[in-house]
C-alpha cells in the first residue's frame, strides 16, 4: 500500500477550496435573484473563527470542519505507528 504523506492531502484540500470558490463566484454571476448565501469557520490553533449570512449554511461549515480535523487527526496518529 502506497504511503501518501500529509503535504499531498493538505495541497489536494486547498486546490479543492480554490475550485469550489471558483465555482460558486461564476454561479453567483449567473444568479439572477442576487440570494447569494456564503460561510466561513476556521480554527486559528485553538480558536475557532467565522462568519456568515445564513444560520444553516454556518452550521454545515462547523460540521464540515469539524470532519476535516476528524480526518487530519486519523492520518497523524496512523502515520505514527
Amino acid at each position: 500500500m502506497q504511503q501518501v504523506n500529509l503535504f499531498q492531502i493538505g495541497f489536494f484540500f486547498i486546490t479543492l477550496g480554490f475550485l469550489v470558490i471558483l465555482i460558486a463566484s461564476l454561479y453567483s454571476i449567473t444568479n439572477q435573484n442576487n440570494e447569494t448565501r456564503f460561510s466561513f469557520f476556521g480554527m486559528l490553533g485553538f480558536v475557532p473563527f467565522g462568519f456568515s449570512n445564513d444560520r444553516r449554511l454556518f452550521v454545515f461549515s462547523i460540521l464540515l470542519t469539524i470532519l476535516f480535523i476528524l480526518f487530519s487527526l486519523f492520518f497523524l496518529i496512523k502515520g505514527t505507528h
